[in-house]
């Protein structure tokens, strides 16, 4: 997001679930790449989504629905395809809208991902709302 792009590569959040996973920062100078929108996706969908392949196969899908070949569709396309996924309304946002990304079952709790430890024993208000999860 452009609030995100506010924030320099060195404060971008670290996949702490994973010590080999690269810092932002790390990567894009392993790479030689700059810090881009584009470049920050893929960073995320490799090193803190586990799905390295994603951008590429958004892509494929991109060229199937509008009948191009996949190398007519540009890396900004693709990053707007995520943008608009998980916007009020999007694919993403709907589905989380009606998910149950988590469940209490006798004494364990389930979910996809991970619950960090300061966490553990605080629960929010109903009327708790997040707008920005980044330094």
């Amino acid at each position: 997001s452009d609030s995100a792009m506010r924030h320099s590569a060195e404060e971008a959040f670290q996949a702490w679930w994973d010590p080999k996973a690269p810092s932002l920062s790390k990567y894009l100078s392993s790479k030689g790449l700059s810090d881009s929108k584009v470049n920050r996706l893929k960073w995320i969908l490799r090193h803190t989504m586990g799905a390295p392949a994603a951008f590429e196969h958004r892509r494929h899908e991109l060229a199937a629905i509008s009948e191009k070949g996949s190398a007519e569709v540009n890396d900004n396309e693709v990053l707007q395809s995520f943008l608009e996924s998980v916007k009020c309304g999007g694919t993403v946002a709907r589905y989380l809208q009606h998910a149950q990304i988590g469940l209490i079952l006798e004494d364990t709790l389930f979910v996809h991902g991970a619950v960090e430890e300061s966490a553990l024993g605080f629960v929010p208000s109903p009327l708790t709302r997040y707008t920005n999860n980044t330094p």
